[in-house]
Protein backbone atom coordinates (compact mmCIF):
# COMPACT_ATOMS: atom_id res chain seq x y z
CA UNK A 1 0.00 0.00 0.00
CA UNK A 2 0.58 3.72 -0.71
CA UNK A 3 2.39 4.23 3.14
CA UNK A 4 -0.25 6.39 4.25
CA UNK A 5 -2.82 5.84 6.91
CA UNK A 6 -5.99 6.31 4.35
CA UNK A 7 -4.87 3.95 2.06
CA UNK A 8 -5.04 1.22 4.27
CA UNK A 9 -8.40 2.64 5.68
CA UNK A 10 -9.45 1.37 1.74
CA UNK A 11 -7.91 -2.11 2.15
CA UNK A 12 -8.81 -3.16 5.46
CA UNK A 13 -12.30 -3.50 4.58
CA UNK A 14 -11.42 -6.42 1.51
CA UNK A 15 -8.41 -7.32 4.03
CA UNK A 16 -11.30 -8.41 6.84
CA UNK A 17 -13.52 -10.14 3.77
CA UNK A 18 -10.31 -12.13 3.22
CA UNK A 19 -9.62 -13.17 6.24
CA UNK A 20 -13.28 -14.08 7.37
CA UNK A 21 -12.80 -16.15 3.96
CA UNK A 22 -9.61 -18.12 5.82
CA UNK A 23 -6.82 -16.38 4.45
CA UNK A 24 -4.13 -14.83 6.68
CA UNK A 25 -3.85 -10.90 5.60
CA UNK A 26 -0.42 -9.76 5.98
CA UNK A 27 0.31 -6.07 5.23
CA UNK A 28 3.64 -4.46 4.11
CA UNK A 29 4.78 -0.68 4.69
CA UNK A 30 6.43 1.24 7.19
CA UNK A 31 7.40 0.52 10.58
CA UNK A 32 5.46 3.53 11.86
CA UNK A 33 2.23 1.75 10.51
CA UNK A 34 2.79 -0.95 12.57
CA UNK A 35 0.37 -0.75 15.34
CA UNK A 36 -2.21 0.77 12.84
CA UNK A 37 -2.09 -2.08 11.02
CA UNK A 38 -1.99 -4.88 14.14
CA UNK A 39 -4.73 -3.03 15.59
CA UNK A 40 -6.88 -4.14 12.83
CA UNK A 41 -5.96 -7.96 13.45
CA UNK A 42 -3.52 -8.04 10.44
CA UNK A 43 -0.13 -9.61 10.41
CA UNK A 44 2.64 -7.34 9.56
CA UNK A 45 6.36 -7.62 7.50
CA UNK A 46 8.04 -3.87 7.36
CA UNK A 47 9.01 -3.03 3.87
CA UNK A 48 11.65 -1.01 2.12
CA UNK A 49 10.27 1.13 -0.31
CA UNK A 50 11.52 1.99 -3.86
CA UNK A 51 12.34 5.91 -4.34
CA UNK A 52 11.40 7.50 -6.58
CA UNK A 53 11.63 11.30 -7.29
CA UNK A 54 7.78 12.72 -8.06
CA UNK A 55 8.41 16.31 -6.96
CA UNK A 56 11.24 18.84 -7.46
CA UNK A 57 12.16 22.41 -5.93
CA UNK A 58 14.09 24.38 -8.08
CA UNK A 59 16.82 24.52 -5.53
CA UNK A 60 17.03 20.19 -5.58
CA UNK A 61 16.94 19.96 -9.44
CA UNK A 62 19.62 22.02 -9.87
CA UNK A 63 21.42 20.16 -7.36
CA UNK A 64 20.58 16.87 -8.80
CA UNK A 65 21.69 18.32 -12.59
CA UNK A 66 24.98 19.38 -11.27
CA UNK A 67 25.71 16.04 -9.65
CA UNK A 68 24.52 14.30 -12.29
CA UNK A 69 26.61 15.81 -14.66
CA UNK A 70 29.62 16.07 -12.63
CA UNK A 71 29.71 12.83 -11.05
CA UNK A 72 29.29 9.89 -13.08
CA UNK A 73 29.44 7.91 -9.57
CA UNK A 74 26.08 9.54 -8.88
CA UNK A 75 24.24 7.50 -11.57
CA UNK A 76 25.73 4.38 -10.89
CA UNK A 77 24.73 4.78 -7.09
CA UNK A 78 20.93 5.43 -8.42
CA UNK A 79 20.95 2.77 -10.32
CA UNK A 80 22.55 0.06 -7.22
CA UNK A 81 20.46 1.46 -4.81
CA UNK A 82 17.04 0.79 -7.04
CA UNK A 83 18.25 -2.83 -7.70
CA UNK A 84 18.63 -3.01 -4.03
CA UNK A 85 14.86 -1.88 -3.09
CA UNK A 86 14.01 -3.52 -6.01
CA UNK A 87 15.50 -7.16 -4.15
CA UNK A 88 14.25 -5.88 -1.08
CA UNK A 89 10.92 -6.40 -1.87
CA UNK A 90 11.48 -9.52 -3.77
CA UNK A 91 12.80 -11.42 -0.62
CA UNK A 92 9.85 -10.05 1.48
CA UNK A 93 7.25 -11.93 -1.51
CA UNK A 94 9.37 -14.91 -1.15
CA UNK A 95 9.43 -14.98 2.55
CA UNK A 96 5.70 -14.71 2.61
CA UNK A 97 5.11 -16.68 -0.89
CA UNK A 98 1.46 -15.45 -0.81
CA UNK A 99 -1.61 -17.07 -3.26
CA UNK A 100 -2.87 -13.28 -3.93
CA UNK A 101 -0.87 -10.37 -4.03
CA UNK A 102 -2.65 -6.80 -3.91
CA UNK A 103 -0.97 -4.20 -4.84
CA UNK A 104 -1.76 0.09 -4.58
CA UNK A 105 -3.04 1.29 -7.44
CA UNK A 106 -0.70 4.21 -6.64
CA UNK A 107 2.58 1.64 -6.30
CA UNK A 108 2.12 0.06 -10.05
CA UNK A 109 5.58 -0.55 -10.49
CA UNK A 110 5.48 -3.14 -8.07
CA UNK A 111 3.70 -5.19 -10.37
CA UNK A 112 6.86 -4.68 -12.60
CA UNK A 113 9.79 -5.36 -9.46
CA UNK A 114 7.68 -8.74 -8.46
CA UNK A 115 6.94 -9.76 -12.26
CA UNK A 116 8.88 -13.47 -10.87
CA UNK A 117 6.06 -13.66 -8.43
CA UNK A 118 4.04 -17.06 -9.63
CA UNK A 119 1.15 -16.18 -7.60
CA UNK A 120 -2.34 -14.10 -8.19
CA UNK A 121 -2.04 -10.16 -8.37
CA UNK A 122 -4.53 -8.01 -7.87
CA UNK A 123 -4.30 -3.73 -8.10
CA UNK A 124 -6.63 -2.22 -5.53
CA UNK A 125 -7.88 0.89 -6.77
CA UNK A 126 -8.08 3.36 -3.90
CA UNK A 127 -10.18 5.53 -6.01
CA UNK A 128 -12.62 5.72 -8.42
CA UNK A 129 -11.66 4.48 -12.22
CA UNK A 130 -8.82 6.85 -13.25
CA UNK A 131 -8.67 6.29 -16.89
CA UNK A 132 -10.17 8.91 -19.51
CA UNK A 133 -13.87 8.78 -20.44
CA UNK A 134 -15.90 10.83 -22.38
CA UNK A 135 -17.25 14.08 -21.18
CA UNK A 136 -15.61 13.25 -17.48
CA UNK A 137 -13.06 15.07 -16.17
CA UNK A 138 -9.78 13.53 -14.43
CA UNK A 139 -10.17 13.05 -10.67
CA UNK A 140 -8.20 16.50 -10.35
CA UNK A 141 -10.97 18.21 -11.29
CA UNK A 142 -13.81 19.06 -9.12
CA UNK A 143 -16.83 20.00 -11.59
CA UNK A 144 -19.87 17.59 -12.27
CA UNK A 145 -19.88 15.68 -15.50
CA UNK A 146 -22.60 16.24 -18.02
CA UNK A 147 -23.12 14.80 -21.53
CA UNK A 148 -23.01 17.98 -23.03
CA UNK A 149 -21.30 18.92 -26.14
CA UNK A 150 -19.07 21.95 -23.94
CA UNK A 151 -18.88 19.39 -20.72
CA UNK A 152 -17.54 16.70 -23.79
CA UNK A 153 -15.25 19.51 -25.41
CA UNK A 154 -14.69 20.84 -21.44
CA UNK A 155 -12.91 17.25 -20.19
CA UNK A 156 -11.11 16.77 -23.17
CA UNK A 157 -9.72 20.20 -22.66
CA UNK A 158 -9.11 19.24 -19.26
CA UNK A 159 -7.33 15.60 -19.90
CA UNK A 160 -4.83 17.16 -22.28
CA UNK A 161 -3.81 19.69 -20.31
CA UNK A 162 -3.41 17.06 -17.47
CA UNK A 163 -1.05 14.76 -19.78
CA UNK A 164 0.67 18.00 -20.86
CA UNK A 165 1.79 18.69 -17.44
CA UNK A 166 2.76 15.34 -17.00
CA UNK A 167 4.79 15.59 -20.17
CA UNK A 168 6.58 18.73 -18.84
CA UNK A 169 7.45 17.02 -15.36
CA UNK A 170 8.60 14.47 -16.92
CA UNK A 171 10.96 16.19 -19.63
CA UNK A 172 12.53 18.33 -15.82
CA UNK A 173 13.38 14.83 -14.56
CA UNK A 174 15.47 13.81 -17.78
CA UNK A 175 16.84 16.97 -17.93
CA UNK A 176 17.72 16.96 -14.31
CA UNK A 177 19.32 13.43 -14.80
CA UNK A 178 20.48 14.09 -17.50
CA UNK A 179 18.62 11.06 -19.29
CA UNK A 180 18.84 9.18 -16.63
CA UNK A 181 15.35 9.58 -14.51
CA UNK A 182 13.35 7.01 -13.25
CA UNK A 183 11.36 5.77 -16.40
CA UNK A 184 15.10 4.81 -17.74
CA UNK A 185 15.88 2.78 -14.42
CA UNK A 186 12.50 1.33 -15.31
CA UNK A 187 13.07 0.61 -18.65
CA UNK A 188 16.13 -1.05 -17.73
CA UNK A 189 14.64 -3.65 -15.72
CA UNK A 190 11.14 -3.90 -18.18
CA UNK A 191 13.76 -5.20 -20.37
CA UNK A 192 14.69 -7.89 -18.51
CA UNK A 193 11.54 -9.33 -18.38
CA UNK A 194 11.60 -9.36 -22.17
CA UNK A 195 9.07 -6.83 -22.67
CA UNK A 196 8.99 -2.71 -22.74
CA UNK A 197 7.95 -0.66 -20.35
CA UNK A 198 4.90 0.62 -22.81
CA UNK A 199 4.09 -3.13 -22.74
CA UNK A 200 3.59 -3.33 -19.39
CA UNK A 201 1.91 -0.17 -18.12
CA UNK A 202 -0.73 2.35 -19.97
CA UNK A 203 0.34 5.96 -19.35
CA UNK A 204 -3.27 7.79 -20.28
CA UNK A 205 -3.99 7.66 -17.01
CA UNK A 206 -5.00 10.22 -14.03
CA UNK A 207 -2.35 9.15 -11.39
CA UNK A 208 0.55 7.06 -11.61
CA UNK A 209 0.88 4.25 -15.16
CA UNK A 210 -2.15 1.55 -14.78
CA UNK A 211 -0.58 -2.07 -15.24
CA UNK A 212 -1.74 -3.99 -18.27
CA UNK A 213 -2.91 -7.34 -17.84
CA UNK A 214 -3.89 -7.35 -14.06
CA UNK A 215 -7.57 -6.66 -12.85
CA UNK A 216 -8.22 -3.45 -10.81
CA UNK A 217 -10.23 -3.87 -7.91
CA UNK A 218 -12.67 -0.23 -7.03
CA UNK A 219 -13.39 -0.26 -3.58
CA UNK A 220 -16.98 1.29 -4.05
CA UNK A 221 -20.08 0.49 -5.92
CA UNK A 222 -20.76 1.19 -9.71
CA UNK A 223 -23.69 3.20 -9.18
CA UNK A 224 -21.48 6.03 -7.46
CA UNK A 225 -20.26 6.30 -10.86
CA UNK A 226 -21.43 8.47 -13.94
CA UNK A 227 -23.90 6.64 -15.88
CA UNK A 228 -22.39 7.02 -19.32
CA UNK A 229 -19.46 5.80 -17.80
CA UNK A 230 -18.09 2.21 -20.28
CA UNK A 231 -16.38 0.27 -17.12
CA UNK A 232 -12.95 -0.98 -19.09
CA UNK A 233 -12.94 -5.25 -18.62
CA UNK A 234 -10.09 -5.17 -16.63
CA UNK A 235 -12.13 -2.81 -13.65
CA UNK A 236 -14.26 -4.52 -10.96
CA UNK A 237 -16.53 -2.03 -8.74
CA UNK A 238 -17.08 -3.90 -5.11
CA UNK A 239 -18.74 -1.89 -2.27
CA UNK A 240 -16.11 -2.46 0.31
CA UNK A 241 -16.64 -0.74 3.77
CA UNK A 242 -14.05 1.69 5.38
CA UNK A 243 -13.29 0.24 8.02
CA UNK A 244 -11.17 1.83 10.84
CA UNK A 245 -10.30 0.27 14.73
CA UNK A 246 -10.89 3.35 17.05
CA UNK A 247 -10.73 1.66 19.95
CA UNK A 248 -7.18 3.88 20.44
CA UNK A 249 -9.02 6.87 20.45
CA UNK A 250 -11.98 6.17 22.80
CA UNK A 251 -12.71 8.90 25.49
CA UNK A 252 -14.79 10.83 26.96
CA UNK A 253 -14.35 13.76 24.45
CA UNK A 254 -14.78 11.51 22.02
CA UNK A 255 -18.10 10.11 22.58
CA UNK A 256 -19.14 13.63 23.34
CA UNK A 257 -18.02 14.31 19.63
CA UNK A 258 -19.91 11.01 18.49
Amino acid sequence: MLPYPSHYFVGFGKAHQWQESGYKVIFTGLTSHKTLIEREGFAFVPLRYANEYRKFSWKTAIAVFIQSLLNKSYTKARYRAFLEEIIAAQDVVKQLNPSILVIDSHLGHYALYLWQAQCEKIILNTKLSTYPSKGIPPLTEGWPANESVLAVFRAWYNWQWHFMKRKFKQWIEKVVFIGKDDEWLHQRLAQKTGKSLSQWFEYKHCFYPAVKGLPKLITYPNAIEYPWKQTRVDEIYETIPFQRNETALFSEQYWIVR
